[in-house]
């Protein structure tokens, strides 16, 4: 087994210190010279190790990203980060065959059944330890894989090496960071870095090495792939906690917590575009119609393989998650309930999820934070997202979740800092100046183009037309966070001489500046000179968010929730398929 020191110390370098044989690239000439995607691996190469050579247009095409600086090497092959995560710089598989050729070179090193079976036919013809395929029929199957990493060290009854231990690994790694980077693709345009802190919770839900204090926790992968070609296109990590666990306080002190029921941490979701002809059957479903969607079928299947290992019903499990999305806290509500005599549990498992990740614990913002607005939220920690990365999410004053919680973030920097910030959520100013450059590229009078763009309207996400400047300020229904906010722009682009959509999109971005840059919870960190991690606030923009509480089975009207009803259609699949 091999886990990464993930906290050594990490050279930051624009090119890497190393020679084109050492990416083991003669591996490839199996797949010809001639094939698009060998050839972007191999220039890719050669500019991670020459960053002076030209970016051309095949590695775009494969959404190589080149601006950002390089950290470590690791030991499986060089187009990984530290911990086992693809590369920003190394080209994105977009079909099964180029995602083939990419584990064929970055796992060269190990020779295993495993191996072939999924090259031969992804998770159609892969069989890991203890795992569960389920075909959900309209060409997507689901499959969930217990211990992925091999924590429990469970010896292979036809392996003598640890060679299929350290491959499931750097498997699990490779696939999750490129379906994680697809994802942020298809939603921000930008491909998502994820260090070796980040990947390390995949292992037993720590960002560092477990102890006596804080040992490793179960951990359950669920895939969610195409039954054509057996390539995975979404993927969910479960965290299982038991019901005895240790926390760690603000003043460094652990903590003993015993509790009724064991937990599932819904750990990092990421589900990118379902591929053509893969059709998930509760998208298109009526208000009245409960269809559980792919995204509710990943839980439940994560909750019953959960009840399997812990032999605990499913309806008595605790559920937590730990988000910076204002959706995924919304989409958690619809399956989670609040007992009210179960408060204090849902504390000490928020206090264990914080515990977990965060390392360094005593050195970084912390704060117990809840509030009957939102009853499930009880912690707040930063969030992973750098500021003005594309995938930042500015609270928008319109969301019922931020609008919940924004009293709370009023009174914490009050107590905390002094301040007295405004009591209502909105947007920043309109302000023509932000204007001026744009006009004079487009050739337009500065204040006619203002007074246009000021006095217009957008669509709603309901699709009403509404203004887009209200008492000043840009509308807190605008969608700041969207890099289409320009679509729903009501304008006469044509009659103002904007044809080319990139300036379209220009403009969008600047209105969403204008509305972040004055945003009441976005303007500034509550931060001292001297950091104080007690005293200090930052912006509710970089708050990530630990919410928890019991599963919701059926709702207050005596009905399956999306994922009570998915529990309850999957449960009788399992026994069949199942190694347990």
């Amino acid at each position: 087994m091999f886990v990464e020191d993930t906290h050594a110390i990490q050279k930051a370098v624009r090119q890497l210190d190393m020679r084109l044989c050492d990416f083991g690239l003669q591996v490839l000439e199996r797949f010809g010279g001639e094939e698009p995607y060998v050839k972007a691996l191999n220039e890719a190469a050669a500019k991670m190790i020459n960053s002076g050579l030209p970016y051309s247009e095949l590695l775009g095409k494969y959404n190589c990203e080149f601006d950002e600086i390089m950290n470590g090497v690791s030991p499986i092959h060089p187009f990984l980060e530290i911990g086992g995560a693809i590369r920003i710089q190394v080209p994105l598989p977009k079909s099964k065959k180029e995602l083939n050729i990419l584990l064929t070179l970055v796992l060269q090193r190990y020779e295993c059944r495993e191996k072939a079976d999924f090259l031969e036919n992804g998770f159609n013809s892969f069989n890991g330890k203890d795992c569960n395929r389920i075909n959900l029929g309209e060409n997507a199957g689901l499959f969930v894989w217990n211990d992925a990493c091999n924590m429990n060290n469970v010896k292979h009854p036809q392996h003598d090496t640890n060679d299929w231990m350290e491959f499931n690994q750097s498997l699990l790694m490779v696939l999750c960071s490129v379906i994680y980077q697809q994802a942020d693709l298809d939603a921000y345009g930008k491909r998502g870095r994820y260090g070796a802190e980040t990947v390390r919770r995949l292992i037993d839900g720590h960002a560092y090495q477990p102890d006596r204090y804080n040992p490793a926790d179960k951990t359950i992968s669920a895939f969610i792939y195409d039954t054509r070609d057996g390539k995975p296109f979404g993927v969910y990590n479960g965290i299982v906690f038991a019901r005895n666990f240790f926390t760690q306080i603000e003043d460094g002190t652990w903590k003993t917590c015993q509790l009724p029921a064991p937990t599932l941490q819904l750990n990092y979701t990421f589900l990118q575009s379902s591929p053509d002809g893969v059709i998930d059957p509760g998208r298109n479903a009526g208000p009245t119609e409960i269809k559980p969607r792919f995204t509710d079928k990943i839980v439940a299947a994560l909750l019953i393989k959960a009840s399997r290992l812990t032999q605990c019903p499913v309806e008595d499990f605790f559920i937590t998650i730990h988000t910076d999305k204002c959706a995924a806290a919304k989409s958690a509500e619809k399956y989670m309930r609040i007992i009210e005599s179960n408060k204090d549990c849902y504390r000490e498992i928020s206090r264990k999820v914080w515990t977990n990740i965060m390392h360094n614990r005593l050195k970084k913002f912390r704060s117990a934070m809840e509030t009957p607005a939102w009853p499930s939220l009880f912690f707040a920690d930063l969030s992973t997202v750098e500021r003005g990365d594309p995938a930042e999410e500015v609270p928008l004053g319109s969301d019922r979740f931020y609008r919940a919680i924004y009293p709370s973030y009023v009174e914490l920097v009050k107590s905390r800092t002094g301040r007295v910030l405004y009591d209502r959520l909105v947007n920043g100013r309109f302000v023509a100046e932000e204007l001026h450059a744009y006009s004079q590229s487009i050739r337009i009078d500065l204040r006619q183009l203002a007074n246009i763009v000021e006095n217009s309207k957008f669509r709603n996400s309901n699709k009403q037309l509404v203004p887009l400047v209200v008492d000043g300020r840009i509308n807190e229904h605008w969608q700041m966070n969207s890099r289409d906010s320009w679509k729903t722009l009501d304008l006469k682009w044509d009659e103002l001489r904007i044809h080319d959509e990139k300036k379209r999109v220009e403009l969008g971005k600047l209105l969403n500046k204008m509305a972040k840059d004055g945003n009441t919870a976005n303007s500034s960190s509550q931060v001292s000179e001297n950091p104080n991690v007690d005293l200090d606030v930052p912006r509710l923009t970089e708050f990530a968010f630990i919410l928890t509480g019991n599963l919701m089975m059926l709702d207050g009207n005596n009905k399956y929730t999306r994922v009570g009803q998915a529990i309850r259609d999957l449960t009788s699949r399992f026994p069949l398929i199942a190694r347990l």
